[in-house]
């Protein structure tokens, strides 16, 4: 019958490596095989195409997509001719295909501390997370602002932890910029931020007052114990540090800031008896610093127990009082030390409400407790505060009866006057004074004669109660003028302190002014224009004469006067103010509380009062 078919040839070819995974499989046999008897299997398993027969059956190729790069493949062939006559020789061979070709960067997947983190220890490493396996000579990292750090590869050179050799400067923001390859040679290049936390606390607390204080005698039996720190604690670690001797039961209660540790005895002390308190070097605040030194503080009880209730003996402001700083604080002493935090428990302001936000101190002895409120109060404030009968001694004695006081706040009023005629007026380098006139002349008509003005204001009005002149505004109309007064003239106009009494004379001219009260000021406009010009200078001018108004007849007095008192050009260089008896009504008033018409110079006077 004969001799069957053969596998003469192959593709890929048998021990080959680097085949294309997308080429397929072509098998080449001696003679044609039948269709039918032809059966092709491959390990690992891929989905073959149907196969189309070539040269009349003696070429057969087979379509195979399943194929993967980078495994090695067994192909098994039977098949058979027309005759039915099988497969002589071999019927299997062998082949590896290329492996895939990495083109893809690799990506920073995660990092820790995460981009954009806040509040970062000082010395945390860095940790940056790679998508794929990198080449370790590759990395490159710059921090901003700089900081040195070595590098260590772990999970298969995919993640790289930077280790500071020092710690991250606190409260600093840090950039950080990465670069880097696989192992393939692709390159990546990323950046990150974070931003370190503040310095840590490394000083040590300190004890700052106790309750008793230390050696104090006659402590009743029945007192608490109080131990204020500098800062606040861990409770639990003070509680562990705490002891006293001889052992004594009892509570620990804290204030709410942590600092004031309260200590309850469940029993009297024993009387006649010295107690030493001890706060060992556990103790610790709350950033964990300890403290430097153990801490301890001796008492002596008294022969019998506390048990007089505390009273106040005395408390400021006075109840019911008037004219009250708007910034007060409110004191109350007590006839004995207290316990800080039921007194501060019990004491509020009740009206009004916002003036009961503020902070606490106390006198070393525990007799005086100031509160210090927050706010300022508004002017004729009426307040209202309390003392509740919760508020207790150091052997746990409450007030009697709750303390119920109050008091009004200064108020403010404000006074406008006119410049007081004939007081106000002029007077000439060739001694003709002028008190009846409708202006206010300063500065010189040419042919050197020079005029100086005068203004006076009755400061009657005020209320003799007036604690305090809060502010000053004096304002004079400017009519018109003529040259350039403050070039020909030495400078600016000048507002004078001065005291020439009640009547205005020739002498008044060259008055001294008061040199004590500050230099005069600048009265005249930068820019010459018709309109009211005002000071606010005149403040201490004004609250002078009022403390001394017995003696200058209720009166504050200034001058107007330029630098020089005539120019050298010959001509007319003066400025020209309304005065007190100026008719004119159509200035309206600058600043006044109830404007009117009128041009006369004026004051407005911001005063307190009961």
């Amino acid at each position: 019958m004969g001799e069957g078919p053969s596998l003469i040839g192959t593709v890929p070819s048998d021990g080959s490596t680097g085949a294309s995974a997308g080429a397929g499989l072509s098998l080449q046999f001696s003679r044609a095989v039948s269709r039918s008897s032809l059966a092709v299997s491959i390990a690992p398993a891929v989905a073959l195409g149907e196969p189309t027969l070539e040269a009349e059956g003696a070429e057969v190729r087979f379509p195979a997509p399943g194929l993967q790069p980078g495994v090695s493949y067994v192909v098994t062939v039977t098949a058979a001719d027309a005759e039915g006559r099988a497969l002589v020789g071999p019927g299997t061979f062998r082949f590896t295909t290329a492996a895939q070709v990495d083109s893809m960067a690799p990506v920073l997947q995660s990092s820790a501390p995460a981009s954009g983190a806040l509040q970062v220890p000082v010395g945390t490493a860095v940790t940056l997370t790679f998508s794929e396996a990198m080449d370790t000579s590759s990395l490159a990292v710059s921090f901003e602002p700089p900081a040195d750090v070595t590098v260590a590869w772990s999970m298969g050179n995919t993640v790289a932890t930077l280790t500071p050799s020092a710690p991250f400067e606190p409260s600093t923001a840090w950039l950080l910029s990465v670069a880097a390859s696989d192992v393939a040679g692709n390159a990546m290049k990323t950046s990150l931020t974070f931003t370190t936390a503040a310095a840590p606390d490394a000083v040590a607390p300190t004890v700052t007052m106790t309750a008793p204080a230390a050696n104090a005698t006659a402590v009743p039996t029945n007192a608490g114990l109080s131990i204020t720190f500098s800062e606040a604690m861990q409770k639990s670690a003070v509680d562990a540090a705490f002891s006293i001797s001889p052992a004594v039961a009892g509570t620990a209660l804290w204030d709410a800031s942590d600092s004031l540790r309260t200590f309850q005895p469940t029993a009297p002390l024993a009387a006649s008896t010295q107690y030493t308190v001890t706060v060992g070097v556990a103790a610790k605040d709350a950033a964990g610093n300890a403290l430097a030194a153990p801490f301890s503080f001796s008492f002596t009880t008294a022969a019998a127990p506390d048990t007089a209730a505390p009273s106040v003996v005395s408390f400021t402001p006075a109840n019911g009082a008037t004219g009250v700083s708007r910034s007060t604080n409110i004191t109350v002493t007590f006839s004995e030390p207290m316990d800080k935090a039921s007194v501060q428990v019990a004491f509020g302001v009740t009206a009004p409400p916002a003036f009961n936000v503020g902070t606490f101190t106390w006198s070393a002895d525990g007799l005086t407790m100031t509160f210090n409120p927050t706010g300022t109060l508004p002017y004729g404030q009426a307040v209202s505060w309390r003392l509740m009968s919760g508020a207790k001694d150091l052997a746990g004695n409450a007030l009697p009866a709750q303390l119920s006081r109050g008091f009004m706040v200064v108020r403010e009023g404000v006074l406008v006057v006119d410049a007081t005629a004939p007081l106000d007026g002029y007077i000439t380098n060739g001694n003709l004074v002028s008190t009846g006139s409708g202006f206010l002349l300063a500065g010189d008509s040419g042919g050197n004669v020079g005029f100086r003005s005068f203004l006076s204001f009755d400061l009657s009005g005020l209320p003799a109660t007036t604690q305090r002149i809060s502010q000053v505004n004096l304002f004079a109309y400017l009519s018109g003028w003529q040259g350039t007064p403050r070039a020909n003239l030495g400078g600016a106009l000048q507002l004078e302190h001065v005291d020439y009494g009640a009547s205005l004379e020739a002498a008044d001219y060259d008055v001294p002014r008061f040199m004590n009260l500050g230099d005069s000021v600048d009265f005249g406009p930068a820019i010459e224009s018709q309109g009211w010009k005002v000071s606010n200078a005149a403040i201490y001018p004004v609250s002078n004469d009022w403390v001394n108004r017995q003696t200058r007849g209720n009166r504050t007095q200034f001058r107007l006067r330029f630098p020089n008192q005539v120019s050298v050009n010959g001509a007319s260089d003066m400025y020209t103010y309304y005065s007190g008896n100026t008719t004119q009504m159509n200035c309206p008033r600058q600043g006044a509380a109830a404007p009117s018409t009128s041009c006369k110079p004026h004051l407005i006077v911001t005063y307190e009062y009961p």
